[in-house]
């Protein structure tokens, strides 16, 4: 069996479930604030915890969907709090005050406060960091916070109006920017860096890697205190989140305003599909030879450990009637410390199907059919927002499904970071040829597919074609390998508001008659707006490029703002410069 294949079946097999983000408020002095929180189920005490910012005009759904901290939260055992700014116009941050007086640096001080006492999360492991503009108020909390926080995570911000780059003491930094940034120049990029590459007494000469092609990573270090910086490029890049969410994990993980001492890594619940037997590998963050042993649980005879490796001596079926968990408690010991794990291990209802039957491959996949699952197992994730005039009751779930060509359905009003389930039965193994039926009225919708965690698809582009989305046209890619027998594709909206009708996959190249020529040369109304949310005025333009020249023939001033289409479906920052 092909090393490949082995793993997406482990992926299969082996699944973890993510707690959903839960929408919060929480009272800040005469302020009411609000925020997304994420805590994996079963966060062990003394965790970590992440607090990740939104850019101006955005939100905390947003800036969740774009960084994806859930799937690292899951494994690496840490909570994520994503704040709201204050509503003035547009949703922005002050980036003026720096000082405690800050109303948005005291919200940031809440939240620690809020989940030490609700979770017990480590304060000496509190990190931060944002996209554009919440990469600028990340640079003012460095300022203003660096004894509260551990290390900081700015993405394609910085302070526009120049750093003064004094801190309370020497702070770790990873910043991430793109060389085509049209917002927040990359031109800045270095000043920022060689200012606080002073301030913290670190090398003058960096060491340059490239992790993968067209990034690279400059790293200074060892600086004062022990503490280092990185700079990650990436090539051809524009202000858009960057997707590096692992990268900053593993820079962020090794700081703390304090000793850590020994514990599990490994998470207390887990949930696994049926059929499986492996439950987990087990982790410490103790150096040195680490054993563990079985020490107790109402379940322990059902489990075994080899080496780190802990599974079920025979995998448990999923039972209709029953509770599906186990109970089980872990030892670990690394010379003279000990640390025990009360572990739950759930065995999840199985997802199916919609029609009871998986789809073929080779064969045609239709949007709506996603499969059935749970609350404990979903199939979809919905953020909702569709237009309940256009909304059919086809399905009775969160899943905005629309009426598409004549009598047929279609998934429509989707949004950057849902995603739907479908099993699937590859009949051959090989690479595929895969049609998309899907419309678009704008700029940036994409989707990819997945197995498990792996890609199968490149991200694919659904153009900008019918602002009325009426005529739906088809789209070509290829997948990568797919292996023979029964698998779950996800289907993961990568850029928003596609409809997407169905998905054909061939062995070979097939024409389909309803084929468009995909182009667009329709003129849009935008709305403009500055840092501070003040309407502009708005100006009409076929693309970005002449929106911007419109601008320059106006009396806006020089600097960055906020640019949004008439017709909802464009939302982004743009920098004139005359």
């Amino acid at each position: 069996m092909k090393l490949n294949q082995i793993f997406l079946i482990g992926l299969l097999l082996i699944s973890s479930v993510f707690a959903a983000p839960v929408s919060e408020t929480l009272q800040v002095g005469s302020d009411q604030r609000k925020m997304l929180t994420y805590v994996p189920s079963g966060l062990e005490p003394g965790s970590p915890l992440i607090i990740s910012i939104h850019g101006m005009d955005q939100d905390p759904t947003y800036q969740h969907n774009n960084t994806r901290w859930d799937q690292v939260a899951d494994t690496a055992r840490f909570a994520v709090v994503y704040p709201q700014s204050m509503q003035s116009g547009f949703s922005t941050w002050d980036i003026n005050t720096k000082s405690t007086s800050n109303k948005d640096i005291q919200f940031f001080l809440a939240i620690i406060d809020d989940m030490e006492e609700r979770y017990q999360i480590d304060r000496n492991r509190v990190y931060l960091g944002g996209f554009s503009m919440g990469g600028m108020i990340s640079y003012l909390a460095m300022g203003v916070i660096a004894d509260k926080i551990a290390a900081f995570a700015p993405i394609s911000g910085y302070l526009l109006g120049g750093d003064s780059y004094q801190s309370s003491r020497p702070i770790p930094i990873i910043h991430t920017h793109g060389t085509n940034d049209g917002v927040v120049g990359y031109d800045g990029v270095a000043n920022i860096v060689s200012g606080w590459r002073t301030r913290n007494g670190c090398p003058s000469q960096a060491t340059t890697t490239q992790p993968k092609s067209g990034t690279t990573r400059d790293f200074w270090g060892p600086c004062d205190e022990g503490v280092d910086m990185v700079l990650v490029t990436i090539q051809g890049k524009d202000h858009e989140p960057s997707g590096t969410s692992v990268e900053i994990w593993n820079f962020v993980k090794n700081y703390s305003l304090g000793p850590v001492g020994f514990a599990f890594k490994t998470k207390a619940k887990i949930s696994l599909n049926p059929g499986a037997t492996q439950v987990a590998k087990l982790e410490t963050n103790g150096e040195g030879t680490v054993s563990f042993s079985i020490s107790g649980g109402a379940d322990k005879d059902k489990f075994v450990i080899n080496g780190s490796d802990l599974s079920f001596k025979e995998a448990p079926a999923y039972q209709a009637n029953g509770s599906n968990q186990y109970a089980v408690s872990i030892t670990a010991k690394a010379g003279d410390e000990t640390a025990t794990l009360d572990m739950t291990v759930t065995i999840l209802k199985p997802q199916t199907p919609y029609k009871g039957t998986a789809w073929a491959i080779p064969g045609k996949i239709e949007a709506e059919d996603y499969d059935v699952g749970s609350d404990e197992n979903p199939s979809y994730y919905d953020l909702g927002g569709g237009s309940a005039s256009e909304q059919t009751d086809y399905r009775t779930d969160k899943v905005d499904v629309i009426k598409s060509i004549g009598s047929g359905y279609a998934v429509g009003h989707t949004q950057t970071g849902e995603w739907m389930e479908y099993t699937v039965d590859v009949k051959t193994e090989g690479v595929y040829t895969l049609e998309i039926n899907a419309v678009s009225g704008n700029d940036g919708s994409s989707i990819r597919l997945f197995i498990g965690d792996e890609p199968i698809t490149e991200n694919i582009t659904i153009p900008n074609t019918d602002a009325s989305y009426a005529t739906y046209g088809v789209v070509t890619a290829k997948t990568s390998a797919l292996f023979k027998g029964t698998h779950v594709i996800r289907l993961e909206i990568t850029g928003s508001w596609a409809d997407i009708d169905w998905l054909n996959f061939s062995n070979g190249t097939t024409s389909i008659e309803n084929t468009v020529n995909y182009s667009n040369s329709g003129i849009k109304s935008y709305r403009i707006y500055n840092f501070q949310g003040a309407y502009m005025g708005t100006f009409n333009a076929s693309d970005l490029t002449s929106l911007k020249n419109e601008i320059k023939k106006s009396n806006v001033k020089t600097g960055a703002y906020m640019i949004r289409s008439t017709d909802g479906h464009v939302n982004k920052l743009i920098q004139i410069k005359k």
